[in-house]
């Protein structure tokens, strides 16, 4: 399955609820907000939940309620989705995944490197 997407097929008002959701839990926290404004926490969250938004809406996956879940597949694989707006290096891959490993509920880390609205995948690896 091809995973590279455009932005613009999502149904925008899921996403920005969901958006607006996440942002505002961030807000609300003075350690997860690091003196950021919402604004700036909003441009942040939107860029990552446009991927999350894609597995759902497209890939049939669904939210994971857990702590730093992403989404669950069909088949029961939790993902985790990172974004960037630089491409993926494999030494910078490892190192999102050595970061989050004792942490995050995943199976498996998903990379994508965004242009505006195109996102582009650039590989998974497994987390645990």
């Amino acid at each position: 399955m091809n995973l590279d997407f455009s932005a613009s097929i999502l149904n925008q008002s899921e996403l920005s609820a969901k958006i607006n959701n996440e942002a505002s839990q961030i807000f609300s926290s003075p350690q997860a907000r690091k003196g950021r404004t919402l604004e700036q926490i909003k441009m942040v969250v939107e860029q990552g939940q446009k991927a999350e938004s894609f597995m759902i809406q497209v890939c049939n996956c669904v939210d994971n309620t857990e702590l730093y879940g992403d989404v669950i597949t069909q088949n029961g694989d939790k993902i985790e989705c990172k974004t960037s707006k630089y491409s993926w290096t494999e030494s910078k891959k490892l190192a999102i995944v050595d970061k989050i490993k004792t942490y995050n509920p995943s199976d498996y880390v998903f990379f994508w490197y965004c242009q505006n609205d195109t996102y582009i995948f650039q590989g998974k690896l497994k987390l645990k």
